[in-house]
């Protein structure tokens, strides 16, 4: 049966029909959308969960949420105890693994950016923004990373020195999803409308730095 929470995360298989998605409950269930089933795993936070993301070799799920650790839950069947990982001052916005595997990146509520080894548990600061960004999505070169906020800023950090540029700003729009395309050519992002009570996906183009809006929700886009 479906779960009596209000739905925060989901991620996808790759490889397979399955799905795993958390809830404000901090229970994460795992689905098959083929076979249209679903279940309680024994994976779980005490805290409302916020985020999940999936390894790229689907080994290691991830949790982060309203807390200041995230719990890293080894896949196979062997090993059911979670890795608690502490010190990130702050909850978890977003969680993004490294297309290599190599780590995933935390975008914490202090403003700060994590780098974490979902293997060993070690965690580096990467650097810290003025701004809180709520959403990050990291290219598939692994060379940058996108992040919104909610006062309306899309900035863009250099992975290989930190260097970051705010390629949006509009403080009318709360920032809530981003997404680079696979060549990296384009950052796709969902906004939120308070005033107006709609939402707008933009397309920035890196090469000519234009950007195409394409409108119609009546909510914001959170995907």
């Amino acid at each position: 049966g479906a779960p009596h929470t209000h739905l925060k995360s989901l991620s996808i298989s790759q490889h397979n029909n399955t799905f795993y998605y958390s809830g404000t409950d901090g229970r994460i269930f795992k689905g098959d959308y083929i076979n249209m089933t679903n279940a309680p795993t024994n994976y779980y936070t005490p805290y409302p969960s916020k985020v999940i993301a999936l390894s790229k070799d689907e080994s290691y799920l991830v949790n982060g949420s309203d807390s200041s650790f995230v719990q890293v839950y080894d896949l196979s069947p062997r090993n059911k105890r979670p890795m608690v990982v502490q010190g990130f001052a702050g909850p978890s916005n977003d969680i993004e693994f490294m297309p290599d595997n190599s780590a995933f990146i935390i975008a914490a509520g202090n403003k700060t950016l994590w780098h974490v080894n979902h293997t060993t548990g070690a965690i580096k600061p990467i650097v810290t923004l003025p701004y809180e960004l709520k959403c990050i999505s990291i290219s598939a070169d692994g060379k940058q990373l996108a992040g919104g906020t909610w006062s309306g800023q899309v900035v863009v950090l250099n992975l290989a020195d930190n260097t970051y540029s705010i390629i949006a700003e509009d403080p009318t729009n709360r920032v809530l999803s981003v997404q680079f395309n696979k060549a990296g050519t384009l950052l796709a992002y969902g906004t939120d409308d308070l005033m107006n009570k709609r939402g707008t996906v933009k397309l920035y183009n890196f090469s000519t730095r234009e950007t195409r809006q394409f409108t119609g929700h009546r909510a914001g886009v959170y995907d």
